[in-house]
């Protein structure tokens, strides 16, 4: 019985640090809770169990106007997850960064946000991307559409952008340029 509750204490502690991220049916879930644009900071925190960094950023000008865009940005270090809003958006939504994978050269990986890998599981239409995923395994995902651009560069092939449309949303994948594989994922 001692063995028991120590084991139930143990993968109790243990899955309160790991997250569940799913992008299906064009909505962002954690843990099964649905969240928009309109989700509070304080619902945000509770959910991720950490207190998110919140800061407004001006940012550049809108293209042909004197409009500044502004942004709403919570950083969640330690879940590796940063939340931005465009503030003067006649539309605003949810755009979500998550940190798969540290990028090999240190220089991209020190401007990179956030700093270090996410620790849960991200699913983006049913297809799991937590791996060190290829252009090649992200051409197997179901249920989304998929535009890329690839280069040579000394003799390797490189991909320079990869773009996952799943239900008319836009998911980019951010490669590490020296082992070609997705670092970053962006839901806008």
């Amino acid at each position: 019985m001692k063995c028991l509750f120590i084991l139930l204490l143990i993968t109790s502690h243990s899955s309160s640090h790991c997250q569940r991220i799913d992008f299906r049916n064009d909505s962002l879930f954690i843990n099964n809770f649905y969240i928009n644009q309109n989700t509070a900071k304080r619902i945000l925190d509770s959910l991720l169990k950490e207190k998110g960094k919140l800061k407004i950023i001006n940012a550049k000008f809108f293209p042909g106007t004197r409009t500044v865009i502004r942004w709403q940005k919570i950083n969640y270090p330690k879940r590796r997850i940063q939340f931005s809003t465009k503030l003067n958006d006649s539309l605003p939504r949810l755009s979500i960064t998550i940190k798969l994978h540290r990028y090999k050269n240190p220089e991209i990986e020190r401007g990179s946000i956030p700093v270090k890998p996410f620790k849960g599981n991200l699913n983006i239409g049913h297809n799991y991307m937590n791996d060190k995923l290829t252009l090649e395994q992200l051409q197997g995902i179901t249920n989304c559409t998929l535009h890329y651009k690839v280069s040579n560069y000394n003799g390797r092939t490189l991909t320079e952008y990869c773009k996952i449309v799943c239900k008319e949303r836009a998911i980019w994948a951010l490669f590490d340029f020296q082992s070609n594989t997705v670092a970053s994922i962006l839901i806008e």
